[in-house]
């Protein structure tokens, strides 16, 4: 069973010497896609702070949550497998030091949408 990460970031070290595409599609799009993916795949929440986790869980349309774990935090390495998808929701801001995002910047920020297949 092919996998669906969910997660706020990509590198290149999740990709393990595959060709991959990186596309960036609108926020309309990455919903309905993300539905229309994990539709027979294991779904996996890879959201590493759990403050954002739950601001993109709010952002999602109620017909994507019904088919999402409860939570999307989770600590893990991705490590992305034939037929595996990667959904990048991105936000697009950095502050001056390393450190948590307060919920008030998260819930501010534009962010960018990626599929990686």
């Amino acid at each position: 069973m092919s996998k669906v990460f969910i997660t706020t970031t990509f590198t290149p070290s999740m990709m393990k010497n595959k060709v991959v595409m990186v596309e960036e599609i609108d926020e309309a799009r990455f919903w309905a896609e993300l539905y229309n993916v994990s539709q027979g795949s294991e779904v996996v929440p890879a959201v590493g702070h759990e403050n954002t986790a739950e601001i993109i869980k709010e952002r999602m349309p109620d017909f994507v949550k019904e088919k999402m774990p409860e939570s999307l935090f989770q600590k893990i390495n991705i490590e992305m497998q034939d037929g595996d998808w990667i959904f990048a929701i991105i936000p697009q801001f950095r502050p001056n030091e390393t450190r948590e995002f307060t919920d008030e910047e998260v819930k501010k920020a534009k962010f960018r949408f990626f599929i990686i297949v």
